[in-house]
Order: C-alpha cells, then structure tokens, then sequence
C-alpha cells in the first residue's frame, strides 16, 4: 500500500493541524467542552469531526483497492482528489467558511469514497 500511505500521511498531518486549531481555541477561550458560542470554534470543531468522519474510511477503501489490484493511475487520482478535496474544506470551513470550495470539498470528497467503495467491491469479486 505505497501509493496509499503517500496520501494518508499528509491527510494525517492535516488531520493533526486541525486538531491543533481546535486545542488552541479552547485554551485562548477557557472551553474545554463544545464551542461556547464561539463561532470560529464551532467551525473548527465541526471541520475536524467531518473530516474524522469522511476520510479514515475513504483511506481505508483506497488502500482495500490498491491491495486488490487496482491501477497505479485511479488510486494516485482517488489520493490526490481526497487530499484536494480536504485541503479546500478545510481551508474554507476554518478560515473563510463561505467558499465554494468548501462546497467542492465536500463533493468531491463524497464521490471520492463513493468510487472507492465502488472500486473495491468490483475489484473483491
């Protein structure tokens, strides 16, 4: 699963970058439980939950697929949209929240675990 962890470890660093925001917001506002009507800590606690959400199984699906034998050139693709597309939701959803990547992101991120599921169910046949 080389092709896999190529993209898993920087979604993990990513993962590890918002978990800091997260942290960091709750020390500079004194709230270690739910968001205490911060608004930029809601975002940043509801885009670290989607993303623990989301991406540990999509992950999962494309290392499945690539175990199975699926092409060089669809897990590069389904890693490399998977890291763009986090990148944008993440980005947009801390920082700018109205952002139609944020809207990108989380399609994309959708087709992404969508085609993987769909990819390792054929290739398991």
């Amino acid at each position: 699963m080389r092709i896999t962890a190529l993209y898993a470890a920087p979604l993990v660093l990513l993962y590890i970058a918002m978990a800091s925001i997260v942290v960091r917001l709750r020390l500079k506002h004194r709230i270690s439980l739910g968001a205490g009507d911060i608004p930029k800590l809601e975002r940043a606690i509801r885009a670290h939950g989607n993303f623990a959400e989301y991406v540990p199984f999509t992950v999962l699906l494309i290392g499945i697929s690539e175990l199975l034998g699926a092409s060089v050139i669809l897990i590069h693709s389904f890693g490399a949209a998977l890291l763009g597309a986090r990148l944008a939701h993440a980005y947009c959803f801390c920082l700018k929240y109205h952002g139609i990547l944020r809207q990108i992101g989380a399609t994309l991120t959708l087709l992404i675990l969508a085609a993987s599921a769909l990819s390792a169910f054929c290739l398991a046949l």
